[in-house]
Order: structure tokens, then C-alpha cells, then sequence
């Protein structure tokens, strides 16, 4: 899977420092960022083939981060990952380009499925 590369938006520190190791460990380049702005910046810095992106985020909402990159690129596959379980985020996420919705907690083989697919 080399040249393979994630970007993982998320506040939960420890999260996106297991998701990266472990996508490492899979042969992804996975790279990080705590907030929408910092996911931003990488992501003009970069393009990344698959965003992973939490709702809740401390400086801007998850839902409205996709449209913004996908002012940048419409090639990259974006994943919503959150604990927002109703119904009205899973459609709004579909409806903003989102390719996947999953629910935290989440098994590791769900994410190992949605990287296998795409590469």
C-alpha cells in the first residue's frame, strides 16, 4: 500500500495516535490533526486519498470541514467518524460527500475494511 496516505481529523489525542499506528503498520502514511483548521492546512499542503473526520470538533464542524475540502479535491474519499449516532448526521454527512459514517467506539477492522476498499 505504499503512497498510500490518510489524513485523520479528530480531537481525541489518543485516537488519532492509535489510528496512525496502526494504519502505519498497515503500510498508510497517516498524518494528524486536532482540529478543522490544522486538518486544513495539511490538507492543501497534501492531498490526502482518504479524510477521516469527527462531527465535533473544537473550532468548526465536522459537516461543514467536508464542503471545505472538497473545495480542494473531490478525489479524496472522506469518512465521517464520530459519536454522533442520529440519523439527521448520518444523512447530512452522505449528502456532503461523505463514503462512509462510522459510529465511535468502532473496531479497528472497520477502518482496516474502509482502507482495503479504497486502495
Amino acid at each position: 500500500m505504499s503512497g498510500k496516505s490518510v489524513l485523520i481529523i479528530d480531537d481525541d489525542e489518543l485516537l488519532c495516535r492509535v489510528l496512525s499506528r496502526r494504519l502505519s503498520l498497515m503500510g498508510v502514511d497517516a498524518a494528524t490533526a486536532l482540529t478543522g483548521s490544522d486538518g486544513l492546512i495539511k490538507f492543501k499542503e497534501e492531498i490526502f486519498d482518504i479524510v477521516f473526520v469527527d462531527i465535533n470538533l473544537p473550532d468548526i464542524n465536522g459537516l461543514e470541514l467536508l464542503d471545505k475540502i472538497q473545495e480542494f479535491s473531490l478525489l479524496s474519499k472522506l469518512v465521517v467518524i464520530t459519536s454522533e449516532t442520529n440519523e439527521e448526521y448520518r444523512s447530512a454527512a452522505f449528502s456532503k460527500g461523505a463514503v462512509d459514517f462510522v459510529e465511535k467506539p468502532f473496531e479497528f477492522s472497520q477502518i482496516k475494511k474502509i482502507i482495503n476498499s479504497t486502495f
